[in-house]
């Protein structure tokens, strides 16, 4: 499967592999598949401990499956049942971890959710996924799985930095469920979100410029009208090198950067540019878990909240 240029905008924002971050996946696709119980429990005990939450909701997994699962396998026991499993797997990594270590030092809760992340492709998630013709969706995971190091399978990741991104760790699974309802405020949320994915073919920078501003206006709009509260922060999008690179030509990072786009990519600290008051990263990154992504040309990574400020929205 390949980015084709003329692919619409929602075809990588219906259905994501989600392994972290829970409620952030909800405000921008539709269907959700959670793999990553465990580690986003661990990613939340932080923030708990760190006083950047007061308190926090999960919503039990069969009523997630049921809210959020794509709707033809809602009724599929099998990959009902099979989901469940996933569910409990790291549990035994974190309850090692966890004994040794009562009260999980941030360096050893990282360890810990990157055992868990591992506990899962080792699973065999990658064969499931495939199974339910699920492996060409894109994967959620943390900026913790993607390094910026050189790299014989590095992929290209394109960020836009400095921009306010909801912190949805302080909004509540009702607030979610009702946003989810309003139509137009979701299309404006996933419209930044899948920036990278867009189609600019034969159109000018100029024109992809006033674009991605247009698209960061909008998603503010939103944001304020549902009172999110925000953090600065940025959104990355991680594009699979082998199945995209024939497919560049007309997107967003080929319409920014020229025809050099892997090369310029490449370079020691890839590529910055300035836009406006929003800075744009190009680089080669290595995705620890790459064979979640043999199959899917995008994956979403979020950024490392103990690097974020919160703040709240005017």
């Amino acid at each position: 499967m390949a980015i084709h240029p003329s692919a619409e905008i929602t075809e990588f924002g219906k259905t994501a592999i989600v392994l972290e971050n829970f409620k952030e996946a909800a405000l921008y696709f539709e269907y959700l598949v959670p793999v990553g119980v465990w580690p986003e429990f661990l990613r939340l005990m932080g923030r708990l401990e760190s006083k950047e939450l007061k308190s926090f909701d999960l919503l039990h997994p069969d009523e997630m499956h049921r809210a959020l699962l794509p709707r033809h396998l809602q009724c599929d026991r099998s990959f009902v049942k099979r989901l469940w499993q996933f569910s409990g797997v790291g549990f035994s990594a974190v309850q090692e971890i966890t004994t040794r270590h009562p009260n999980l030092p941030p360096p050893h809760r990282e360890q810990a959710i990157q055992l868990c992340t591992e506990s899962l492709a080792k699973a065999g998630l990658p064969g499931f996924l495939a199974e339910y013709k699920l492996d060409g969706a894109p994967v959620i995971c943390s900026s913790a799985l993607a390094s910026e190091k050189l790299h014989d399978h590095a992929d290209l990741g394109v960020t836009l930095t400095s921009i306010k991104v909801v912190d949805a760790d302080h909004a509540d699974w009702g607030q979610i469920m009702e946003f989810r309802k309003d139509l137009d405020a979701v299309k404006k949320l996933r419209r930044l979100r899948l920036f990278a994915c867009d189609n600019y073919s034969g159109k000018p920078k100029e024109y992809v410029e006033d674009d991605i501003l247009n698209r960061i206006a909008e998603h503010d709009e939103a944001v304020k009208k549902w009172a999110f509260e925000t953090k600065c922060g940025a959104l990355s999008t991680l594009l699979n090198s082998k199945l995209v690179a024939s497919a560049l030509a007309g997107s967003f990072v080929s319409a920014i950067c020229g025809d050099q786009v892997m090369a310029l990519a490449s370079a020691a600290g890839g590529l910055g540019i300035e836009l406006a008051r929003i800075g744009i990263q190009v680089s080669m990154q290595r995705f620890a878990l790459r064979e979640l992504m043999e199959h899917s040309p995008v994956s979403y990574i979020s950024s490392a909240i103990s690097t974020l400020r919160p703040q709240h929205t005017e």
